[in-house]
């Protein structure tokens, strides 16, 4: 026997080596990651009560019955925590706790199986040892038998495999790609190291099987890096989005407390950053202890940009958790600097005022990035009437409803050439002019347009108005040369662009000297094959370039020095620093470099005589801004 041995020393090691890598981690947080622990430990007591089975030489007959109902009696125990573990990844402990009867069925066969072996010693039922080997031959050390009572210990190990594959597949959509695959492996792993074991009790690896199971769990699931934030040590937005499935797939009556610092920019410009991680980390460490006393189910998490979410379990738990959240955070002030928080705190109630995690996220997303609401404590069912909550949270439909009914329009802004001393141009841009909400910002609607690829089919709209425009008695009359069109970064990798846009232009009887394409520094960011191939065909269709935005972002002179363009244009950005000295000389020597490369330039934003001064003295080409005209509508 002790050559098998060496099964049981490799899922020793495994699980020793498994369990001080989880403790290391120091992270657990859950109640299934806790239950994880567990199933380590009980893992490696059983591997070692079967390894020493193995030394039947050395060891007494009642030292083997030791051993072995140990053995037998955490092993089964596994099956059981295997069960508990994959009910508390999926959440249903306080759904279970509801329906006392699961519990008891639950229990049935598990309790049966401990009476068995408890009584084992007893009655043999299950196992026994002595002097007979298995050829019938008296032996010189007691020898290992299964009896009739075995074919129970299977039969329940059966039945709780049984339960834990239902509630995988039942509760599937919580677990990802790689977990399913990880997780439903354990499946035919156990069941062929039962096979194995029960028609050939020498090759002990059932054990063997168990270490690697554990193994394949901490891989797949007991990844808590993957939902702790790194910097502040607290549940991330994965924690949170995953938290936040199980809430509508069960139906849990759960609420949340969105908290965001409205200042968070300002704590990295008072603190290094190791007082901003330590500050951070205090903050989180003192609301979510001190929170805990009154809802031991709450959950803290950072999502990101001074944006906090606390999970409740009750809407009872809300009112004295906020009554006193805006002074606690007030109140926590750094020794030695002076950042006070400034937090906006918004109430939840996360199935009511939600139909599906998406739109929660949706919302969190929007709350980070654009929208802003006035006050200190909000409710979200009463912030929900505001308007521009109402255009973010359906902006997608008002973009495809702005199409279909025809409510996008281009507007133009001329441009004043200082050579001519005349309007020479004009730049095309677009508006959304909605009945029920009124004019929506293009820098609302173009990034959700950008992501949804909507983008493609407004430039459709754009660019066949301008060649409209461009045909029309109109254009000549107002002594226009050229429309510049904005191209999006979507357009610029699309394969369709240059067909589209040459059909129309044959469509209109327009020559492409009439048309000057505007294409942002970020153009190539996606795809620098697609776009420059689109951007050569253009170019060889007649077609001339400005690069617009120049001055944002990174400057890149090799770019404007190896595309086709003919124009660059300075972002407005540049205007309110522009009476500072040293920026002076900076944007002087920016006009001479673009000139002596033969392009011309225009500037943007310029909004008083003093700028247009300004920038003429540097030898600007062409000057954009409301000092001489906002955008118009075409009439």
């Amino acid at each position: 026997m002790v050559g098998i041995f060496y099964y049981d020393l490799a899922a020793i090691t495994m699980s020793v080596a498994l369990f001080i890598a989880a403790m290391s981690k120091k992270v657990y947080y859950s109640k299934a990651s806790k239950m994880y622990l567990v199933i380590l430990g009980v893992v490696l007591i059983t591997s070692v009560c079967d390894a020493a089975s193995c030394f039947n030489a050395y060891l007494s007959i009642e030292a083997l019955y030791i051993f072995t109902t140990f053995y037998h009696l955490f092993r089964n125990s596994l099956l059981v925590i295997y069960l508990i573990y994959v009910m508390l990844l999926c959440d249903l402990d306080n759904k279970i706790m509801k329906r006392k009867y699961l519990i008891i069925i639950g229990y049935i066969p598990i309790t049966i199986v401990f009476g068995l072996i408890l009584s084992n010693p007893f009655t043999h039922f299950v196992f026994y040892y002595d002097y007979i080997d298995k050829a019938g031959m008296v032996s010189e050390f007691p020898e290992y038998h299964r009896a009739y009572g075995m074919a129970f210990i299977y039969a329940n190990s059966v039945i709780y495999l049984g339960f834990t594959l239902y509630v995988i597949i039942r509760y599937r959509m919580l677990f990802n790609k790689r977990e399913i695959l990880c997780i439903t492996s354990i499946f035919p792993l156990t069941l062929a190291s039962l096979l194995i074991q029960y028609f050939n009790p020498g090759y002990l690896v059932e054990m063997f099987a168990s270490a690697l199971s554990a193994v394949l769990i901490s891989i797949a699931i007991e990844r808590p890096g993957d939902k702790i934030d790194n910097k502040f040590l607290i549940r991330n937005e994965k924690a949170f989005v995953d938290d936040l499935k199980k809430v509508f797939l069960f139906g849990f009556d759960k609420y949340s407390i969105v908290i965001k610092i409205k200042n968070s920019y300002e704590i990295y410009e008072c603190m290094n950053y190791e007082n901003v991680i330590s500050y951070v980390r205090k903050l989180c460490s003192d609301i979510e202890k001190k929170y805990k006393l009154v809802d031991k189910n709450l959950k803290f998490y950072y999502i990101g940009n001074g944006l906090f979410i606390i999970s409740l379990s009750g809407k009872e738990y809300l009112s004295p958790v906020c009554e006193g959240l805006k002074d606690d955070i007030k109140n926590l002030k750094n020794i030695g600097y002076k950042y006070v928080p400034d937090p906006q705190i918004i109430l939840i109630n996360i199935r009511k005022d939600f139909n599906d995690p998406n739109e929660y996220m949706f919302f969190i997303n929007n709350y980070i990035n654009r929208l802003s609401f006035e006050g200190t404590i909000l409710k979200l069912s009463e912030i929900k009437e505001d308007k521009y909550f109402k255009i973010i949270s359906n902006i997608d439909k008002i973009i495809e409803n702005g199409l279909k009914n025809q409510e996008f329009e281009v507007y133009y802004q001329p441009i004043y050439n200082v050579k001519h001393n005349k309007y020479y141009s004009a730049e095309a841009l677009v508006r959304l002019i909605t009945k029920e909400y009124g004019v929506i910002s293009p820098g609302l609607f173009i990034p959700y347009a950008e992501k949804s690829g909507l983008i493609t089919k407004i430039d459709e709209y754009v660019f066949e108005s301008v060649c409209k425009f461009i045909s029309s008695d109109e254009f000549k009359r107002s002594e226009l040369k050229y429309i510049e069109i904005n191209l999006s970064m979507v357009d610029c990798i699309s394969p369709t662009l240059y067909p589209n846009i040459t059909f129309l232009m044959k469509k209109y009887n327009i020559t492409p000297d009439k048309i000057n394409i505007e294409i942002t520094e970020s153009y190539d960011s996606l795809n620098e094959n697609l776009a420059k191939e689109n951007i050569d065909k253009l170019k060889a269709y007649g077609f001339t370039f400005s690069l617009d935005d120049y001055g944002t972002g990174f400057s890149n002179i090799e770019r404007f020095s190896v595309l086709p363009i003919s124009y660059v244009k300075i972002d407005k950005s540049l205007v309110d620093s522009s009476e500072d000295n040293k920026m002076k000389i900076v944007l002087k020597n920016t006009f001479s470099l673009i000139k002596t490369m033969s392009r011309e330039t225009i500037i943007e934003g310029i909004e008083t005589k003093e700028q247009s001064d300004r920038f003429i003295s540097f030898d600007c080409d062409n000057i954009q801004g409301y000092y001489y005209s906002k955008p118009l509508p075409l009439n």
